[in-house]
């Protein structure tokens, strides 16, 4: 927007962004400002017809990041929360997707 790159924006089922531009020259100014600002993305050039689309997706890597942060964040959370009611575990390191609340004993809260 901010660029006044103007095209026509579709999200499909998968996930993929579809973007469809009047000119080959629009299309190349917002290939080079999605790779600058998001680099998580694989951008796709297609040709079909009248117009210049560009499919994005996310890398694997990517998607892993960003699922692995959002577990990090919200175990985060519960503990500052557990803290904040008294009952405060020790730390304990993050392992794998989620950690499993096992027990409460004496205003000591274990995770699992």
């Amino acid at each position: 927007r901010e660029q006044r790159i103007r095209g026509y924006v579709t999200l499909d089922k998968q996930g993929r962004i579809d973007a469809q531009f009047k000119t080959e020259a629009l299309r190349e100014q917002a290939r080079d400002l999605i790779a600058d600002e998001s680099p998580g993305l694989v951008l796709e050039r297609v040709d079909a017809g009248d117009s210049w689309n560009l499919v994005a997706t996310m890398s694997e890597q990517t998607r892993s990041e960003i699922a692995n942060y959002a577990v990090t964040q919200n175990l985060t959370t519960l503990r500052n929360r557990v803290r904040a009611a008294g009952a405060a575990p020790g730390p304990q390191p993050h392992r794998g997707r989620a950690a499993r609340y096992t027990g409460y004993r004496r205003g000591e809260a274990y995770f699992g």
